[in-house]
């Protein structure tokens, strides 16, 4: 039975409330996490133009520009808390929410078609953590997503001011995660492509994506340079089955569905996205407009391999979260070119109940999937804090930054952290540990206060 549009928009609205009180909820609860923490530690007290051209703010890629731009002046609008540095990415969810509903509504054409740009988008444990978190990559999806629209508009509609806010959102994108960098010749060179025809007649499709790219590397030319001084680009998987691989075993976040063999169950996974992934490519290959989305995909598998050559190694685990605006709009739009038998109907109708109901299963409310390590370092530090008693607090290296956040932004008193030790040894001053349980047990003079599987809080007897 075919969904009126009145129902479906108020589903969508439906999903996107639910979902904004979900990413609400966590940006207000969950303990932060190693890469914020170091992210306030490292960047609080640094001015604008420090954060382009400091050496020192170039350590490693945990600066995500924009987004410690804009924590930074939440926290002057709102005061210091982790609510407060995680707003601006918890707005990048409702913004992303949007347009992707403004796409839907404006460029979609069938039910299904929708249903699987906002189940790519939204519904995976991976991708929605990130909306709650003080990271560059909730700010990343948003801006993608909000290029894509207006680029949508212009192949539509011919409006050079859409041309002009696609690469402007693409450099605000670039902004929050370096990585996105490389979208701008994946973006120009795919429009060039369909746009060929027009160029003599409409020369902005020449120009825009140079100027607003160029723009963009003169900003980010330093940290690049810092950056690759730190070989900061040869973290990351040297073959494009690895990088799918790491962004599918996240999306699972540990659940095996009976396969006794993680291998064999990403394998099956990865197996199956190539293989949607081609469909749609054939699917849209005359599609008018709606070619870009093959044309800038293969493009950009191209590019990623090119820089290989350069010694820029292809994404990994978060970083792969460059993939998602992306892909869910060349999912979606091929959806939108497939002639929808019954059978057809019910097995896309399966594949999407069955992807809600891993969400489901497999998102959990007090953790992220990537800092899953880091779920109690907040309860931790508090626990210690109502302490009538002082502690010098030494942590595994994986705690150390939370820990020193919260000591730091909260003013607490009796704690003392002690200096981060990549290799651990327990120092004679400390009367506090946070560590992995089976490492605290050898240390005797210890006891276990709080546990919860393998992590524990432990204070001197």
């Amino acid at each position: 039975m075919p969904i009126s549009p009145k129902i479906q928009k108020l589903l969508i609205l439906a999903l996107g409330a639910g979902l904004g009180v979900w990413v609400l909820y966590r940006a207000a609860h969950l303990s932060f996490t190693h890469d914020e923490s170091s992210s306030y530690l490292f960047f609080h007290d640094k001015s604008i133009g420090d954060l382009f051209t400091n050496f020192s703010c170039w350590q490693s890629a945990n600066n995500h520009i924009l987004n410690t731009v804009l924590f930074k002046f939440s926290i002057k609008l709102f005061g210091l808390s982790d609510f407060a540095m995680r707003i601006p990415n918890v707005l990048a969810f409702f913004g992303s929410f949007y347009f992707a509903y403004k796409i839907s509504d404006k460029h979609l054409s069938n039910p299904f078609s929708t249903l699987a740009l906002f189940t790519v988008l939204f519904l995976n444990p991976y991708v929605i953590d990130f909306y709650s978190l003080c990271r560059g990559y909730g700010l990343s999806m948003f801006f993608q997503l909000f290029s894509i629209y207006f680029l949508l508009n212009y192949l539509k509609w011919n409006q050079k001011a859409s041309l002009h806010f696609c690469f402007i959102g693409l450099a605000l994108a670039t902004l929050s995660l370096l990585t996105n960098a490389i979208l701008f010749p994946v973006l120009g060179l795919s429009l060039w492509i369909i746009q060929y025809k027009r160029i003599p007649s409409a020369k902005e499709i020449i120009w825009a994506p140079l100027a607003w790219g160029f723009l963009t590397l003169a900003l980010i030319w330093k940290p690049i340079g810092f950056l690759r001084q730190k070989n900061e680009f040869r973290y990351g998987a040297d073959n494009i089955w690895e990088s799918f691989k790491s962004f599918i075993k996240g999306s699972l976040n540990e659940k095996s569905y009976g396969f006794d063999n993680d291998s064999t169950l990403l394998f099956v996974l990865i197996l199956l996205v190539v293989a949607l992934i081609i469909s749609s490519i054939i699917l849209l290959k005359s599609r008018s407009h709606y070619r870009f989305f093959p044309i800038a995909f293969l493009l950009l598998l191209a590019l990623l391999h090119i820089a290989l050559a350069a010694n820029v190694l292809l994404p990994v685990v978060r970083k792969t979260i460059l993939y998602v605006p992306l892909l869910a709009c060349l999912l979606s739009f091929s959806l939108g070119h497939i002639i929808l038998s019954t059978m057809r109907k019910s097995v896309l109708s399966f594949i999407l109940l069955f992807i809600v109901a891993h969400f489901v299963m497999t998102t959990k409310i007090d953790q992220t999937i990537e800092w899953n390590y880091d779920r109690l370092t907040k309860e931790y530090i508090l626990r210690l804090k109502n302490k009538d008693r002082k502690f010098v607090l030494q942590t595994y290296w994986k705690f150390y930054p939370t820990s020193e956040y919260y000591v730091t932004s909260r003013k607490i008193e009796n704690i003392i952290v002690y200096p981060r030790n990549n290799d651990f040894k327990l120092a004679e001053s400390a009367t506090a540990l946070i560590h992995y349980e089976w490492e605290t047990k050898a240390f005797s003079e210890f006891t276990i206060i709080e546990e919860d599987q393998e992590l524990s809080l432990a204070i001197k007897k």
